[in-house]
């Protein structure tokens, strides 16, 4: 048996049809967590004594096991990732909820910019089903669009910030009425496309903001470009935080 058998299922089957079970060997700290479920009474991975439901047994049994490790938060189960972010504001609202280049924003600071950010999309016609696109490095204002998105009732369509010539594509397909993407992309690529898609509402935000490094490594030759009439993501998130938010009465069907 090759080490890939190990670890996948028969290759004829999908996760959602009939698994089968492979022993696996433990390979540094996994071998806790085995040791740790078959303990539990979820049977030895090892020996493929999970069952029929191997899956689902093996995420609660890992769930319980890191509860015990590292506190009760971790067996706290949302049908919602939107609850989740909400359980840890109303639970550790200055604990630290996103950490950037030497600057940090806590859940409280998220869970109000995120509301400014939903409040300003709602006044600008953004309504529940509608699908705002992020088009974005790893930077802060990703996660604020993505829970004002959410906030607001939307759902969120990230893109490759690579892409260029297929965002015409992308945008139309979708039905993306709202964008935020960095301010230069806007001008060299998005603000064309994003018109010929028929979207609405655009808000750009600059890698600079939100951190404190100043990192020349990273920022040489990085300078603010802004475009009259686009306000800046985190502009916005300011203005309008402490604006009354409606639960957008979200579920867990709803497209995300």
């Amino acid at each position: 048996m090759s080490a890939d058998d190990r670890f996948h299922p028969h290759p004829s089957r999908t996760l959602h049809e009939e698994y089968v079970p492979r022993p696996c060997h433990p390979v540094h700290g996994f071998g806790y967590f085995l040791v740790a479920l078959e303990r539990r009474g979820f049977g030895d991975p090892a020996d493929g004594g999970v069952g029929d439901d191997a899956f689902d047994r093996l995420a609660v049994g890992i769930t319980e096991v890191l509860a015990d490790q590292f506190g009760g938060g971790f067996g706290h189960r949302h049908s919602l990732d939107f609850e989740g972010f909400a359980d840890a504001v109303a639970t550790a609202p200055d604990g630290p909820a996103i950490t950037y280049l030497g600057a940090t924003l806590t859940y409280r600071e998220v869970d109000e910019l995120t509301d400014g950010v939903a409040a300003y999309l709602l006044a600008q016609g953004f309504r529940t089903g509608d699908r705002l696109a992020v088009y974005l490095q790893n930077v802060p204002q990703f996660v604020l669009a993505l829970f004002g998105a959410w906030k607001a009732g939307g759902a969120v369509v990230p893109l490759n910030p690579m892409y260029k010539d297929e965002l015409d594509h992308i945008l139309t397909d979708a039905g993306v009425v709202a964008v935020v993407c960095g301010e230069q992309a806007w001008a060299d690529r998005v603000a064309e496309r994003a018109a010929g898609a028929g979207v609405t509402i655009a808000l750009t935000a600059s890698e600079l903001d939100l951190q404190t490094s100043n990192d020349e490594r990273l920022f040489a030759g990085v300078e603010r470009h802004r475009t009259p009439g686009v306000p800046d993501l985190l502009e916005v998130a300011r203005e309008w935080a402490g604006h009354s938010v409606p639960d957008p009465g979200l579920v867990p069907d709803d497209i995300a």
